[in-house]
């Protein structure tokens, strides 16, 4: 999976960004300071950078230009509240691949950061647990090469479990990782999706099952392995 570095000295809201990518399946170092990016980037190589404008010890664009001068093509996302044109000029001429206003969705830098990794080659978005197939670019799914007819939203739901195998998802988590955040869904909507989705797997005879953890959440698990 893609390795992104976070660059923002604002510990929640680079926690939050790191916490929103890690559960996307990536890996995720953070930096906290121009001199934690510098340090970061002599041991260690990445896909793509997420990276504030404004840090304690020097301006966004100027360290892009810095790492363009010297050499590198890195991925690169902007973060600011700067509005203006002139800004947004500013920061693409420095080498900037792509501008995000604050306060942002965590949603939208996602599918901006899928839409960077995937021009550079760097995302697969095809996701495989036992002999379920999700294919995130169009957005369809497969039990045993059999088609799964899905809503948007039963898709979405369902590949955020697949990304996660065993992983638990509240019903909080997933309204919201799926339903926009001034949605009125609830914990009991989720319910009925998630029975809809099962549904939908045990007609196709699939493998894998979504389990319910009473007082927790749900679970994609993976058909178990056969004894040694």
């Amino acid at each position: 999976m893609p390795k992104l570095l976070v660059v923002d000295d604002d510990p929640w809201q680079n926690d939050a960004v790191r916490d929103w990518f890690l559960m996307e399946g990536h890996t995720v170092d953070q930096a906290f300071s121009a001199i934690d990016m510098r340090t970061n980037l002599s041991i260690a190589s990445y896909d793509l950078i997420v990276l504030d404008w404004q840090l304690p010890d020097g301006e966004g664009p100027l360290l892009v230009a810095e790492l363009r001068k010297n050499g590198s093509t890195v991925p690169i996302i902007m973060l600011t509240g700067k509005q203006t044109v002139d800004d947004k000029e500013f920061g693409f001429r420095s080498g900037a691949d792509d501008y995000l206003t604050k306060p942002f969705q965590p949603r939208e830098l996602s599918a901006r950061v899928t839409a960077l990794l995937r021009r550079t080659r760097y995302v697969d978005t095809k996701f495989t647990v036992g002999d379920l197939l999700m294919d995130q670019e169009t957005k369809s799914a497969s039990v045993a090469n059999q088609p799964i007819i899905l809503t948007k939203t039963e898709f979405d739901v369902l590949l955020l479990l697949a990304k996660s195998p065993s992983k638990i998802f509240s019903s909080d988590l997933i309204l919201q990782r799926v339903w926009e955040s001034d949605s009125e869904s609830t914990a009991d909507i989720i319910r009925k999706y998630i029975q809809r989705l099962r549904s939908k797997l045990e007609s196709k005879n699939a493998l894998v099952t979504i389990k319910t953890h009473h007082g927790t959440g749900y679970s994609l698990e993976p058909p178990p392995t056969a004894p040694p």
